[in-house]
């Protein structure tokens, strides 16, 4: 099946050939009308957690933490990554209790960063990056960037069972990131959308070539090329590599094996993680036959998503059900003790509902709060220390500064104190030369005095 290809004049963005031969579907292909979906994370899931109980995994881009659910649940430890404080929040909310998730805030690339652009979407929240691609893109906030070798340096890593990249246009550019010299994950899976990526010079062949040339196996799993952000997507097929896409605008995933998998046992996986939502039935029996039906479907689900985000949300709408069945109760006489019944029923449970949501939220509330206080003094600490350890080094090169300058005054001094030496022995030299000399002409007005006395007598 991972056959070396046979590439025409076509090239990718880097100037290699890229393959035109048609690779034999492992599973697929299906129509955009068949609706199909497949959950790659869950084929991952199936591969990997039955061979190791106690895996490594790094989730980049970690969204609201739906990927990473199947490896914690099946007591891996697991890196998320999210840098959008919305998803963040409710990573932090489901797994923030746990040992095994350790949520970081900061996004990851090629390189180590501070205050990198972040943009989101009103769109989706699935499409936030360091990357605006998309027009509904705007800057949300400011984020530190961080690489994979400087993050497994940083926590002592010496394996990756695991490496998911969703970084919307940044995958290439984490993988580049990735210390291939002392660490190779297990499997890797990373999303391709060249719409996305030629802006950043790089294409799905790219990304696959850059895999392969690392010893991979890659599958891609192809999707139907995306209407609009935000809604459901329809799976294409899974093929090996090399292969040329089916739609030159599709979009999909890179899944890498280091190990030679067993594309038999990926396949049955595979299609019993397909589910088809095909046209023909029933909703596409009922546009053809009843489309009177649809009309009133679409009508009801417009009445209820209105009621939604109108009134009082789930809780609106159960009320108004609940009243709809005491009315009933009311006008019909045989079937009243029956409807009033179902309704106290449904009443006292919806309380009971409502109250444990309600104890839920202010709990979690509470535990989020400690949860942000206990940062915000660790922030605090981290800064009061590195403030500390700056004053240090300031006050550790004034006082080198003071030393030279003292030591400097020395040496001059010491010249000083031996040019004055100097000079006081020369004026003693001469001080004892005119000593000297006032000797020898006392001697010589002595020998005079008494010459004169001689001659005198």
């Amino acid at each position: 099946m991972f056959r070396e290809g046979k590439p025409d004049d076509t090239k990718t963005s880097t100037g290699k050939l890229e393959p035109t031969y048609a690779s034999e579907n492992i599973v697929g292909p299906f129509k955009r009308n068949a609706h199909a979906h497949i959950g790659e994370n869950a084929l991952i899931a199936a591969l990997l957690v039955g061979k190791r109980t106690a895996g490594v995994m790094i989730d980049v881009g970690a969204c609201s933490g739906v990927t990473l659910s199947q490896f914690y649940d099946a007591g891996w430890r697991v890196f998320a990554f999210e840098p959008d404080p919305t998803n963040r929040r409710e990573i932090e909310t489901r797994f923030g209790h746990s040992p095994n998730v350790t949520i970081d805030g900061r996004a990851v690339a090629d390189r180590i960063a501070e205050d990198v652009p972040f943009y989101s979407s009103p769109e989706s929240r699935g499409i936030s990056s360091l990357h605006p691609f998309h027009k509904s893109h705007t800057e949300t906030c400011k984020v530190s960037t961080t690489t994979i070798t400087d993050f497994v340096q940083e926590k002592d890593l010496h394996h990756i069972d695991y490496l998911k990249i969703d970084a919307e246009g940044y995958d290439m550019l984490i993988l580049k990131g990735v210390p291939w010299d002392s660490i190779k994950p297990n499997m890797i899976m990373c999303e391709f959308e060249d719409s996305k990526t030629r802006s950043l010079g790089y294409t799905m062949h790219d990304m696959a070539h850059y895999l392969t040339e690392r010893g991979y196996k890659v599958l891609v799993s192809e999707w139907h090329p995306i209407i609009r952000y935000g809604i459901k997507h329809d799976w294409h097929r899974l093929v090996p590599y090399p292969c040329k896409l089916d739609n030159p605008n599709a979009w999909g995933n890179l899944i890498a094996f280091r190990d030679q998998p067993d594309l038999q046992k990926i396949a049955t996986i595979a299609r019993n993680n397909v589910n088809v939502y095909d046209d023909r039935w029933p909703v596409g029996y009922l546009k053809r036959n009843y489309p009177t039906i649809i009309t009133i479907g679409r009508f009801v689900r417009w009445s209820l998503v209105t009621l939604k985000k109108t009134f009082l949300g789930i809780g609106g709408i159960a009320l108004l059900v609940i009243a709809g069945l005491y009315v009933a109760g009311a006008l019909i006489e045989p079937a009243r003790w029956y409807l009033v019944g179902i309704a106290s029923a449904l009443l006292l449970l919806g309380g009971g509902l409502l109250a444990l949501f309600y104890a839920r939220f202010v709990i979690n509330r509470i535990i989020s709060d400690q949860r942000t206080q206990v940062r915000d003094v660790k922030s605090d600490l981290k800064k009061d220390v590195s403030d500390v350890k700056k004053s240090l080094r300031k006050s550790e090169a004034e006082l080198k500064k003071e030393l030279k300058t003292i030591e400097r005054d020395l040496s001059v001094t010491k010249d000083d104190v031996f040019i004055i030496g100097y000079d006081i022995l020369k004026e003693q030299d001469k001080l004892a030369d005119k000593v000297s000399e006032l000797e020898k002409q006392a001697d010589n007005d002595k020998r005079t005095d008494q010459s004169s006395k001689e001659s005198t007598e």
